[in-house]
């Protein structure tokens, strides 16, 4: 997948689980899916990796790329593992945590 420059807008897609069976997305306090303030880059992929608020995916609307946070750890840093870059975005004035599998850009 290819990088997303700051400032592009994005939309936040459903797809919970990668093409490896990895986990993408959490879930909140009321069970849908959602995304969260943090992704740990230091533990992900283990049980507890999405941390602070959440906002679910299906109340979102457009999204505004910040940064590329960088891939988790343990992940390597072969191009074909680009979904798993984390990127900060803003959505109704908070930040969060996507992985780039998750976004999809706005044309």
């Amino acid at each position: 997948m290819s990088n997303i420059k700051s400032g592009t807008l994005v939309k936040v897609n459903s797809k919970s689980i990668s093409p490896d069976g990895l986990i993408m997305l959490g879930i909140n306090d009321t069970g849908n899916v959602c995304i969260h303030e943090k992704i740990n880059l230091d533990s992900y992929p283990s049980s507890n990796d999405f941390f602070g608020n959440t906002i679910s995916i299906d109340s979102l609307g457009l999204g505004l790329v910040v940064k590329k946070l960088g891939r988790p750890y343990k992940i390597r840093q072969d191009a074909k593992f680009s979904h798993y870059d984390v990127y900060e975005i803003v959505i109704k004035d908070k930040i969060y945590n996507v992985f780039r599998y998750n976004l999809d850009v706005d044309h």
